[in-house]
């Protein structure tokens, strides 16, 4: 009952769904049990739309105009949050998703002959409407970050919730923008990350904890703006890596090649898309690696 329990609530409890979803989506559960309660969860939520549009006209409209007065190109996730191979795959998303869920196989030897068994991780993202992301479940219900948005469509805020029985608030991040979007400043009690970019690229983030500049990336872009390098820098403005990615004419990452240093130490992890869903998005591939192997699927459910 705990499962099914948000559907008979979720007009009047909406903040219970958040809460609960991830049990519908538990990394023990099977692909086509995922599937059954994303579908059955569609329903109710048609029937839940339906009964609100009725009331509910005028508020849809403003924030249709809302969504409309600005971009929403990376689907409410500043470009910085996220590693350079999340962020182009999230860029790369088709259509009008509603749920997005990730699952990883992990420590493969072979993935020929790999049979599996249960994720090693389990991503869960919601999006509203208008594209941008009001829920993001990291490895099943452990944790949950949920961000607020301002009238531009722009992130300002970002709470991240532990689950230990119940939900508590560990973290809180705001952040700033400039009249373009761009998102200038992120700021947590004792960090802050900075940015700057070019024609609308970011270009450099610096990562401050304490007063101290612990973390500086660096990253460039080819003629499509799609990032081809990215430097990062340890404290003194040390260069401790370089990775470098290549990639399909879909635009996702089929090579990413890194350096460590200063010892030289050289790696590459190579991508094989092997299956799509009727919009284009990728629903499986594999990743290869000198130090592991690693089977990805996605769940995509569009409105």
């Amino acid at each position: 009952m705990r499962s099914y329990f948000p559907f008979l609530v979720h007009s009047y409890f909406p903040f219970l769904v958040h809460s609960y979803f991830p049990f519908l989506v538990h990394p023990y559960l099977p692909k086509t049990v995922h599937i059954c309660f994303l579908v059955t969860f569609k329903i109710m939520n048609f029937i839940k739309n339906y009964i609100n549009t009725l009331v509910c006209t005028s508020m849809f409209i403003s924030m249709t105009i809302i969504s409309c007065s600005k971009k929403s190109l990376t689907n409410g996730i500043p470009v910085n949050s996220m590693s350079i191979e999340k962020t182009n795959d999230m860029k790369n998303l088709k259509g009008k998703i509603h749920f997005l869920i990730s699952r990883s196989y992990l420590g493969i030897k072979d993935i020929k002959s790999f049979k599996k068994t249960e994720p090693d991780i389990l991503d869960t993202i919601e999006y509203n409407k208008f594209g941008s992301i009001i829920s993001f479940i990291t490895d099943g219900i452990r944790q949950k970050t949920v961000p607020k948005y301002d009238e531009y469509n722009n992130e300002i805020e970002s709470n991240l919730y532990y689950y230990n029985g119940t939900e508590e608030l560990v973290h809180k991040t705001t952040h700033t923008y400039d009249s373009k979007g761009n998102n200038l400043e992120s700021k947590a009690a004792n960090y802050i990350r900075l940015f700057e970019y070019n024609n609308g690229n970011l270009v450099l983030d610096k990562e401050i904890e304490n007063d101290t500049i612990i973390n500086i990336n660096k990253y460039i872009y080819d003629s499509e703006g799609n990032c081809t390098e990215m430097f990062h820098y340890k404290k003194n403005n040390i260069l401790w890596q370089k990775r470098s990615y290549k990639r399909d004419n879909k635009g996702n990452i089929i090579e990413d090649k890194y350096v460590h240093y200063p010892d030289n130490t050289e790696g590459i992890i190579k991508y094989d898309y092997l299956k799509f869903d009727s919009n284009g998005n990728w629903t499986e591939r594999n990743e290869y690696a000198s130090v592991f192997n690693r089977i990805r699927e996605r769940i995509i459910i569009y409105y």
